[in-house]
């Protein structure tokens, strides 16, 4: 799932803001506060970072086609973490 929504975001247009808000808005229904938008983008950052170093290996986090395998990978790692917010899952 995480993987599919990754592609979906890299795919949608806008920046990296216009993303991480469309995103979380996606997952839990309601606007990112700032500092919510400030912390994915920092984190993707991060993670972009990591990936064109060789720290992560792109291929292996977005595999099949290996255009924009850096972006798709990122946001891929977003994903999981927007999705495993504890805001984002039910619990009984």
């Amino acid at each position: 799932v995480a993987r599919h929504f990754g592609d979906l975001v890299a795919a949608h247009p806008g920046s990296d803001e216009e993303k991480a808000a469309w995103m979380f808005r996606r997952t839990l229904t309601r606007p990112p506060q700032l500092s919510e938008t400030q912390k994915l983008v920092a984190f993707l950052q991060t993670q972009r970072q990591r990936l064109m170093t060789g720290e992560l290996n792109a291929e292996q986090l977005a595999p099949g086609e290996k255009k924009n395998a850096v972006e798709r990978a990122a946001w891929f790692t977003v994903a999981r973490v927007v999705l495993n917010l504890d805001e984002a899952i039910t619990k009984n």
